[in-house]
């Protein structure tokens, strides 16, 4: 059986970038319509992906739920994991004014920790504290994650 990873996304930029960066073969992703995001038959997986500028056109709710329903991995990043929140149950993301980078640098630092056992962990091989740049108006505070879920990530101040 072929992998379908269901895409959310704004634009076709997203699909394209995931089929020439990764050599995955066309058929193997599907682009959701944000009029009717079904949940394709065989999907394998879900990525909600919307830069942190994008607008929020698509029902992600629905969508989160037939993926949770057929047992299906789904990944948000960026605004896509602020959408997966509040489909979860989580509080909207707030404004992070402290992780937004000044005028003279496009990025500000951080240092994060990642959490042992998560797959971004054992994907980079190793967890602990680090230190990433980063620039991001909104997040989402420890206090404000969706009920079960645990960060992979998260600042020093408590921002996943």
């Amino acid at each position: 059986m072929n992998s379908v990873i269901a895409v959310v996304a704004p634009d076709p930029f997203v699909t394209d970038r995931l089929v020439s960066s990764f050599e995955l073969d066309g058929t193997a992703i599907s682009e959701l319509d944000p009029e009717e995001p079904d949940l394709p038959p065989g999907a394998t997986g879900l990525l909600i992906y919307a830069p942190n500028d994008a607008a929020r056109d698509t029902d992600v709710e629905t969508i989160v739920s037939a993926a949770m329903e057929a047992g299906i991995p789904i990944l948000g990043s960026a605004l896509g994991m602020h959408q997966l929140n509040v489909a979860l149950g989580g509080d909207v993301a707030s404004p992070t004014p402290e992780h937004v980078a000044d005028e003279t640098s496009k990025r500000n630092r951080k240092s994060i920790f990642l959490a042992p056992g998560a797959k971004v962990s054992s994907t980079i091989g190793g967890s602990g504290w680090l230190s990433l740049q980063c620039n991001h108006p909104k997040g989402i505070r420890q206090s404000g994650l969706a009920p079960g879920l645990m960060p992979s990530a998260m600042c020093d101040d408590r921002v996943v």
